[in-house]
């Protein structure tokens, strides 16, 4: 089973950053591919721009020698309405991909448009719409949840919620869950990604609103911006991967009532330009609550700002808004300009993948960096990967734990449950490098030239500090911008 990602741009899936090691438990043989459906869209315009070609040259680059590990979806580059790239790679089973936590700042921008008319307030306690949640919520504040400072905790931390996400849930019994789970910080205090939070918004809605949440998100998003491909249906569904001991295999599946207001929708690369057009042109909130909704309030590190729904970065000095997703079988990236240098719209960057373990934003990234700086990135190359070394892998079998400090440092950013299933972790040599934390699935790791052992559709890297009397005695492990120490 392949838990939610919650770290921190997405809904469900591996952590982004944090140990996404739990293997999808599903047949070993890849589905065959669907006959090729109809193209709708409208064409691309032939230019000679060379990002284009840089784009694609990138793109197509990677994991040239392995399927699994190729990018196998659509990415779109535009400049203002004018779209200057639109390509599928890998054989297309479909147009249409799941987001993930991309849904989150539809949810934003639909509860801002209710604050923006007076019908709710910003500052309203959350038990103001939800009375039946716990006396401990009262200082929480939509815009506490709005921002992930509310101090609630995290629904897919549940591990036998996440085991049968594939079922559906009554909202009443969702409530109940995120109720029950005690605060992980003084609201208000601190930074922490919540879906919880985001659900308890989409409920807000749907009161306030006295409508289903999709309902409200439909008519006062959806249709104002033109998006026609958005919904919470499985039509035209790309088909949801994942990759197990190096093959793409069926992805685990996921009711639509889980995700809910935190990541259920269905959506096209398209819309999600549509979307970015939309939110500049001030078709969906007046100009005074864009600017609001896109303050920076704080996020995880200071590279991540977060505001209302949108993460918040600065690429080569250029302001971007937007968000990315995870969930089974599917991530996204959808990225933006805040504020374009000039009068004409900005870039635009959108890249789904229909394979959970590869990251659509190491695609969608470098396109916007291309973009913006009009200079080309060179595409990674092939890593060269040593023969397995029976004694270098003697040297580092055995226990190993997370020291205190970092123990404590980690259930700050993710919980102690999570922690939980990585507090330990084991080294073995039957076939390879094998690396398992106590409370997750087992994989295999390689040997790089330069002597880190990794898992690239993981994006892990482990390093051991220089052995002592022929036994390593601590292991450094990198993943998504985290470093966690193991000591032996």
């Amino acid at each position: 089973m392949k838990p939610f990602r919650t770290m921190p741009d997405s809904f469900m899936r591996s952590f982004a950053g944090l140990l996404a090691l739990l293997l999808t438990a599903c047949a070993s043989t890849p589905p065959p591919v669907a006959a090729a459906e109809p193209d709708h869209r409208e064409p691309a315009p032939k230019l000679e721009a060379p990002l284009v070609g840089w784009v694609e040259r990138y793109v197509a680059a990677i994991g040239a020698e392995d399927e699994a590990q190729r990018f196998h979806g659509t990415i779109l580059v535009a400049k203002g309405d004018e779209v200057l790239l639109e390509r599928d790679f890998g054989p297309k089973t479909g147009r249409r991909y799941r987001i993930g936590s991309v849904t989150k700042p539809f949810t934003a921008v639909a509860l801002l448009q209710l604050a923006s008319e007076g019908k709710l307030a910003l500052d309203d306690s959350i038990r103001k719409h939800l009375p039946e949640l716990p006396e401990a919520m009262q200082p929480i504040t939509l815009a506490q949840l709005l921002s992930h400072r509310g101090g609630t905790a995290n629904y897919t931390e549940d591990e036998s919620l996440m085991a049968a996400r594939d079922q559906p849930k009554s909202q009443a019994e969702m409530i109940a869950l995120i109720a029950a789970e005690p605060l992980r910080f003084e609201t208000g205090t601190k930074w922490r990604y919540s879906n919880s939070g985001y659900f308890l918004l989409g409920v807000t809605i749907e009161r306030v609103a006295q409508k289903p949440w999709f309902e409200v998100v439909k008519e006062r998003v959806l249709g104002p911006a033109g998006m026609t491909e958005t919904d919470r249906d499985d039509a035209g569904l790309a088909t949801p991967l994942a990759v197990k001991e190096g093959k793409l295999v069926p992805a685990h599946g996921v009711d639509t009532s889980i995700p809910f207001s935190a990541g259920s929708l269905v959506s096209t690369a398209r819309d999600l330009h549509r979307f970015a057009l939309a939110l500049w042109d001030d078709r969906l909130l007046p100009s005074a609550w864009r600017e609001r909704m896109w303050q920076d309030r704080g996020g995880p590190t200071p590279e991540l700002g977060w505001s209302y729904g949108f993460m918040l970065r600065t690429r080569e000095g250029h302001a971007t808004v937007g968000h990315n997703g995870g969930i089974d079988g599917f991530t996204s990236h959808w990225e933006f300009e805040k504020q374009p240098a000039t009068a004409q719209k900005g870039f635009v960057v959108v890249s789904l993948s229909h394979v959970e373990d590869f990251d659509a934003g190491s695609v969608g990234t470098p396109a916007l960096t291309m973009a913006l700086t009009d200079r080309a990135i060179e595409p990674p190359q092939p890593t060269v990967m040593r023969p397995f070394d029976a004694a270098l892998c003697e040297s580092l079998a055995g226990t190993y734990a997370l020291p205190e400090a970092t123990e404590q440092a980690l259930a700050e950013k993710i919980g102690d449950k999570v922690v939980a299933t990585i507090r330990r972790a084991t080294v073995r040599c039957e076939g390879g490098y094998r690396f398992k934390p106590v409370g997750q699935g087992e994989i295999t790791l390689e040997e790089r030239e330069d002597g880190a052992l990794v898992s690239e559709p993981h994006s892990i890297e482990v390093r051991a500090e220089p052995a002592v009397e022929g036994t390593v005695s601590k292991l450094i492990l990198k993943q998504g911008g985290l470093v966690v120490d193991y000591q032996r």
